[in-house]
């Protein structure tokens, strides 16, 4: 089974999400005037839950987990991106784990709460940027808002998306 790489607060989680949830609230206001049929007055986004199960396995898994952890504690948002899902500002709300030490496998459940209030102004409208020492596409990925998935069709000749030389040049559009 393949999985998708998540990406939190700067911490890449390779294995997940193993089962994903997405819902999306609004909060819509009515008015009825008399004798009438009620009348949509606004509609807003409220926000995004997102909740899975994922595996962390391998050696490190505990060092994964750990970092995890220590995101949740402070308590800030943070930068979510799921692959062919989209990135999110989202705080991690929710973290629990099983561990099967034999295995060197964590099962984790995770809830995200995320803001869908994007400003546009965080948006990058540049063509290209130049990576930074010891940055991943990924990071790129984050600090310009562009999708993965864009980054990697873009830029063909980057072979492995984890390890890029510092300055290159990254197509973003």
């Amino acid at each position: 089974m393949a999985y998708s790489l998540m990406r939190f607060g700067g911490i890449t989680v390779r294995h997940n999400p193993k089962e994903l949830v997405i819902v999306k609230s609004k909060t819509v206001r009515e008015y009825t005037p008399i004798g009438s049929s009620p009348v949509m007055q606004s509609i807003r986004d409220d926000t995004v839950t997102i909740k899975g199960t994922g595996e962390l396995y391998g050696g490190d898994c505990f060092d994964d987990y750990a970092k995890l952890l220590r995101v949740q504690k402070k308590n800030t948002a943070a930068k979510l991106c799921i692959p062919e899902m989209g990135v999110y500002t989202a705080v991690l709300k929710k973290l629990s784990a099983k561990a099967i030490s034999c295995d060197e496998l964590i099962v984790i459940e995770f809830e995200f709460c995320a803001d869908l209030q994007r400003k546009s102004s965080d948006i990058t409208q540049d063509k290209f940027t130049v990576s930074l020492q010891n940055e991943t596409l990924w990071d790129i990925s984050y600090r310009c808002d562009v999708p993965i998935e864009t980054l990697i069709m873009l830029n063909t000749d980057i072979r492995n998306i984890l390890s890029i030389d510092e300055g290159k040049r990254v197509r973003l559009r």
